[in-house]
Parts: structure tokens; sequence; C-alpha cells
């Protein structure tokens, strides 16, 4: 089974909806240790990630109005990702776990 875009033979767009330019790689690399999962992204585990280039927006490419950033980290058991959002105006309706989100 092919593991990436280079080994299927389909271009970018055929994969993913878009040209090959606009693709972004992002670094992954091997957790030190154990994270705990608590939403603090000031702990050491996260401090010297790699992080993402700055989001951009879906449609015209640009800069994301608020800067938004992705890193990953995984380790022999889990997979973690951390985001750090500049949001404004962050609000929640959805107090159950699971919730569904979509209409």
């Amino acid at each position: 089974m092919p593991r990436d875009r280079r080994e299927t033979g389909l271009g970018a767009t055929a994969l993913y909806g878009v040209s090959e330019d606009r693709l972004v790689e992002i670094a992954c690399h091997r957790a030190a240790g154990p994270i705990t999962v608590d939403g603090d992204l000031a702990k050491a585990a996260w401090r010297g990630v790699v992080r993402s280039p700055r989001f951009v927006d879906m449609v015209s490419g640009d800069p994301a109005l608020y800067e938004t950033r992705v890193a990953c980290q995984w380790d022999a058991e889990r997979f973690y990702v951390a985001y750090w959002v500049e949001e404004p105006q962050v609000r929640a309706t959805l107090t159950e776990r699971d919730s569904f989100i979509w209409n």
C-alpha cells in the first residue's frame, strides 16, 4: 500500500484538491518521554518542538487572520498533537464529551 502521495503516482491535486506548491510538510519527532495531555504547552515537552509554518486561508492561501501553528510528537504508545491558536473570541456551548458538533 502506498505510504504517501509520491508512491501513488497521483498528483497532489487529485489526492488532496490542491496543487503541490500549496502543501506543507510538518516535521514530527519522537518525544523525549511520555507527555502529559493537559493542554499546558508551556511544559518542557513542548518548549523546543518544531512548529509548523503559520496556517493560511484555505481559499486565498494568504496568512490566516490570527496566528495558528501545530506541532506533533510520537512515542511507542501515542501520537501527540499540539496547537497554538491566537483567537480573541474563544467560545464553547457544548459541555459533554463526544458531543455532536456538526448539524
